[in-house]
């Protein structure tokens, strides 16, 4: 039996029988190669390693199997036997101050156990080989690949310039369930500068010269691959193959990240400006979670952890670091990143543009990490109003839009659409069309009117007929006059599925009244002035024809060629409507006059079928249908009949009948112009004009050859009065049969 006793003269002899051992292991270590061996109870392995003078090195060993007890150690024996450590498993920069051969003695730790174990020497500074497929060195923006684990230990070495920042992404691609890679990084004299990292951001690096980075297994217990990115913040870096390590206000850049690798990209900014910046996964590993962080011009982080972060201010002129990377470092896929100034200037997509003016539709691609900027010119308090349409494109595609201010402050952010936005000051907008979640991509279209604003102007009685839908809003200008009422309609002429138009209707001052709108009755214009209609898809998910008209209640309104806006007596008119048109007849009447009314279907689409209202003077809805037989009105003054489709979806002819009993009395008549009657009991109503003063009312059953030999009789007054006429009504056991009014 073999016995090594620490510290006692005879020990120098025990070990020199190390090379009678088993041939399975071998008595000389190099730096950078990893020993196998077997080892326990009374057993040690000697290691045999030729030091240069004054060298650092790092040693490691542990168990890769054994006996539940089994625990391997090393001591660590200077040129002369000299104990420099005992009963190690990991030693960090122990120093050989003398060139020799020092010792490394293997063995269980309490000698009561046996099992398997690695064990490795690197130096710290200096060279050591490298495990076979990999690198020992690495330079800015390159990420290397490893297999590393239990007693292994991957040291890289990289060259600084000194003063300068670095960040370090290590990434576990896969192994064991205890496999849990770590690196620590040390100075020019191997010296540690942080340990135990599996990212650090922002390293300083002082002195110029090689700096080591030292890849393991955190608790040396298992093994697995890796994947390692060290980058310069600030400072140039490699870019991957495809890629590009530059990113320009506007553009959009692609690439491939994850585990450990990071994408730097650089940015030039002339200071004192804000930007935004969108980045998107755009597929890979279930787990994978691209993020960013951005450097200022020395390499400090200003924001980190990012997918998508608004107006962030850059104060300094100078090139600024955007690192993209997986955000836990646990998988892989693809991104889209795209920068913008705000405000700035931007390049726009191939195809688009990057300006719009009031009124103007525009078209675009958008998604992933994409950012569509549009410049708007604003005077100074003016209100407008956009709409964003989704006009295709994946699942998960939702385009929306902020607004930002002349400094770049968002005013609004996330919108579909945006109603009576107020631009208090005179600038220029910018308006940022994106996917709403980064996650998917399509086409949209983009509309902005001023409201107020340049319109078409539409007088009343008019129909108009357009197209519209997604992004497009139609704005219509109508001068209202104060206290006035109109009718808006709105009608659907055809179009997609989804096609569902309705109008906002906006004060002069462009104040939102009502919207969402297909049919506004008798709607009461307060004010003066050039009121907006806006004419658009109600979700703008579709498209298609519609027509709009207006009419005044209480007013002039324009007649369609052909046809009458006005009846009188007995009359039978023909017209054509249908859509949003409506036919106007105006009457007079005299409170008492009996109407007789009867419309008649005379051709045209399946779905038509016209009806007609009957307004009062102040546009009250007396009655409406397709017959009136005998309806009495109420009140002197003049009445409409209005004449449209039942439900606005479709047109064709007509034939209206009108008859009007008594009617208003001829034009030019005298006061006592006297008319009778019947009413719905078969009673005799007389009428004349209160304007006929001093007069009295007589009456006769029947009138003789000679008007001197017919018996008139006095009816005697007070007479009933009501809306500017006297009323007198006969029952109907009366036999008079003739009126007239005489004037003693």
């Amino acid at each position: 039996m073999r016995k090594y006793i620490r510290g006692v003269v005879w020990s120098v002899a025990v070990l020199c029988l190390a090379g009678e051992r088993s041939q399975a292991a071998t008595n000389d270590i190099i730096a950078g190669v990893t020993q196998a061996g077997t080892v326990g109870f009374s057993e040690f392995d000697v290691y045999r390693y030729l030091a240069a003078p004054v060298e650092r090195v790092t040693v490691l060993v542990t168990s890769t199997g054994g006996g539940l007890s089994f625990n391997p150690v090393f001591d660590l024996l200077s040129t002369n036997g000299t104990i420099l450590k005992a009963d190690q498993t990991f030693t960090r920069g122990i120093v050989f101050t003398n060139a020799g051969l020092y010792q490394i003695i293997v063995r269980d730790g309490g000698a009561d156990d046996s099992g398997d174990y690695q064990v490795t020497l690197i130096r710290t500074p200096g060279a050591n080989l490298v495990d076979a497929g990999e690198t020992n060195s690495i330079v800015a923006g390159q990420t290397v690949s490893g297999d590393v684990g239990w007693a292994d230990l991957d040291v890289y070495q990289y060259v600084s310039q000194g003063n300068e920042r670095v960040t370090i992404s290590l990434a576990n691609k896969g192994g064991g369930l205890s496999f849990n890679p770590v690196f620590d990084v040390l100075n020019t004299n191997g010296v540690p500068l942080v340990t135990d990292q599996s990212f650090f951001r922002s390293l300083t690096m002082t002195n110029a010269g090689v700096y080591q980075i030292v890849v393991r297994d955190a608790d040396a217990f298992d093994s697995g691959s890796y994947d390692m990115t060290l980058i310069r913040t600030p400072g140039s870096n490699l870019a991957d193959d495809g890629e590009t390590n530059t990113v320009f206000a506007g553009r959009t850049v692609s690439g491939d990240i994850g585990w450990g690798d990071l994408d730097v990209y650089q940015y030039v900014s002339q200071g004192n400006e804000r930007v935004t910046i969108s980045l998107a996964n755009k597929g890979g590993g279930l787990s994978f979670n691209p993020v960013f962080d951005v450097l200022d011009t020395n390499g400090a982080p200003l924001v980190t952890d990012q997918s998508f972060f608004r107006s962030l201010g850059l104060s300094n002129a100078g090139v600024y670091q955007i690192v993209v990377r997986d955000g836990d470092a646990f998988d892989s896929g693809s991104y889209d990143m795209t920068l913008i100034r705000t405000p700035g200037s931007n390049l726009a997509d191939d195809g688009e543009t990057n300006r719009i003016t009031s009124g103007q539709t525009v078209s675009g691609d958008i998604g992933w990490g994409d950012l569509d900027v549009y410049t708007y010119t604003s005077a100074a308090n003016e209100r407008v109003t956009i709409n964003l349409a989704n006009t295709g494109g994946g699942l998960s595609f939702n385009p929306v839009f902020d607004v930002l201010d002349t400094s770049g402050v968002p005013l609004v952010t996330n919108q579909l659409f945006a109603r009576d936005l107020v631009l208090s000051d005179a600038g220029l907008y910018q308006i940022l069309v994106r996917d709403g979640d980064a996650f998917d991509s399509g086409t949209y279209e983009m509309t902005l009117v001023r409201t107020p604003g340049p319109t078409n102007n539409l007088a009343a009685g008019q129909v108009v007929d357009g197209d519209t839908g997604w992004g497009d809003l139609d704005v219509y200008g109508y001068s209202g006059v104060a206290n006035e009422r109109v009718t808006i309609t709105l009608a659907n002429k055809g179009g997609g599925l989804s096609f569902n138009p309705v109008f906002d209707l906006l004060a002069p001052d462009g104040t939102v009244l009502v919207t969402d709108q297909t049919l506004l009755r008798q709607f009461t214009l307060t004010g003066s002035g050039v009121y907006q209609i806006l004419v658009r898809d109600g979700d703008s998910f579709d498209a298609g024809a519609y027509e709009l008209s207006v009419i005044r209640t209480d007013g002039p309104n324009l007649v369609d060629e052909g046809e009458t806006n006005s009846l009188s007596g007995t009359q039978t008119v023909s017209g054509n409507t249908g859509w949003a048109d409506w036919d106007l007849y105006d009457f007079a009447a005299v409170a008492g006059d009996a109407l007789f009314v009867s419309l008649n279907n005379a051709g045209g689409g399946l779905s038509f079928s016209p009806i007609f209202e009957i307004w009062d003077s102040d546009g009250s809805l007396l009655t409406s249908g397709t017959s009136a037989r005998r309806y009495y009105l109420s009140k002197t003054g003049r009445y409409r009949i209005a004449v449209h489709d039942s439900d606005f979806f479709d047109s064709g002819a007509y034939s209206l009948t009108f008859s009007q009993i008594p009617g208003p009395p001829p034009p030019g008549s005298a006061p006592q112009y006297v008319q009778a009657f019947t009413s719905s009991n078969n009673s005799v109503v007389v009428r004349w004009s209160t304007n006929a003063a001093g007069f009295r009312l007589q009456a006769a059953r029947d009138l003789a050859q000679s008007s001197a030999e017919t018996i008139w009789s006095d009816i005697a007054g007070p007479y009933f009065s009501y809306e500017k006429y006297h009323f007198h009504t006969n029952s109907v056991g009366l036999p008079m049969r003739f009126f007239r009014l005489i004037k003693p």
